[in-house]
Parts: structure tokens; C-alpha cells; sequence
């Protein structure tokens, strides 16, 4: 229900089975006009949106996409977007809340490809970054200082170096 129109996308729910969705990714393989219709909402190039209930949303919003200056009405995507959803996150919460491993207990991401070179670690590598940032901010939180953004950058690089340590001293224990 929210996507731009009724052939942007192939729809799984639409087919009987995989077989059935098999033979039609099969038919739009080898037929380029038809598979060119799933594409058509792009290539139009007039951000015309036919789907009456994704419209109305998009023109609700209060940030845009393809706004870079944050002084526009609609403002920049990642400084309006979070300040959106901060706000929906507060809207009737408690005074506090306490997460716990249930809520950021993820385990690590595998590979995207067993086998494949190191290039498919983005996910890993950006999954170990931020716990040592969260550890870093907890750290900081718990002291209950003030503290510059400097002094944060110092902590992770810190906890980063560390924890880097640690990995190098368990493989040679191995």
C-alpha cells in the first residue's frame, strides 16, 4: 500500500507459488518492454506519485529528500528526519526509559556471501563500531559530567584501540 504505483514493484504475495513467480520474473527477463513498465514511475522524471495514500504522506512530512539546505521549508532529510522521529518517540512516553540487552542485544551480522573477499563486511565492521560507541557513551552517561564532542571522539578512539587489542591477544592465544 505504500509504494509509488501499482507496477513498481513485484508483489510475492501476488503469486500462487514460487514456481508461479519463478516463470514471471522468467517472462520479464525476456522481455524488456514489460519489464521497462516496473521501471516507468522512475524514468518519468516528474516525482509524480500515483499512489493517493504515499502522495498525502510525502506532502505531510516536514522533511524532504533531495533538500540539501536545511533553511528550506522542508528541510534537510537527516536533521528533519530525527528530529521526527525523536518527537513521535516522546509523543505520551514516560518519564524514563531503561533499555535492556532485549532491546540492543543484535547479534553481530554475518557475511553477505560466505565465501566472497572481504569487500561484504561493511555490516560487521559498522556493527562493531557502534557497540564501541554505545559503550562509550554509556561510559560518559555514567560519570554524569558534561563533556565536549572531543572528548567523546577521544573516548571511542580509545575503547576502539582496546577493544583491537584484545581481538590481536585472544588470536595469538589460539
Amino acid at each position: 500500500e505504500w509504494l509509488p504505483d501499482n507496477r513498481s514493484a513485484i508483489l510475492v504475495s501476488d503469486f500462487r507459488d514460487a514456481s508461479v513467480l519463478a516463470e514471471y520474473v522468467t517472462l520479464l527477463n525476456a522481455n524488456d518492454d514489460e519489464y521497462d513498465r516496473y521501471l516507468a514511475f522512475k524514468r518519468r522524471g516528474d516525482g509524480v506519485v500515483d499512489n493517493a495514500k504515499l502522495a498525502a504522506a510525502m506532502r505531510a512530512r516536514r522533511w524532504g529528500v533531495r533538500d540539501e539546505d536545511s533553511a528550506s521549508p522542508r528541510g534537510n532529510f537527516v536533521e528533519h528526519f530525527e528530529c521526527h522521529v525523536c518527537e513521535r518517540l516522546h509523543e505520551g512516553a514516560p518519564a524514563r526509559r531503561v533499555a535492556s540487552a532485549e532491546h540492543y542485544g543484535c547479534p553481530r551480522p554475518g557475511r553477505l556471501v560466505p565465501d566472497a573477499d572481504a569487500s561484504d563486511t561493511m555490516w560487521q565492521s559498522m556493527y562493531d563500531q557502534s557497540r564501541v560507541e554505545a559503550r562509550a557513551w554509556r561510559r560518559l552517561v555514567e560519570r554524569n559530567v558534561v563533556y565536549s564532542s572531543q572528548e567523546y571522539y577521544d573516548l571511542v578512539s580509545d575503547m576502539a584501540v582496546e577493544a583491537s587489542a584484545v581481538i590481536v591477544a585472544i588470536v595469538l592465544s589460539l
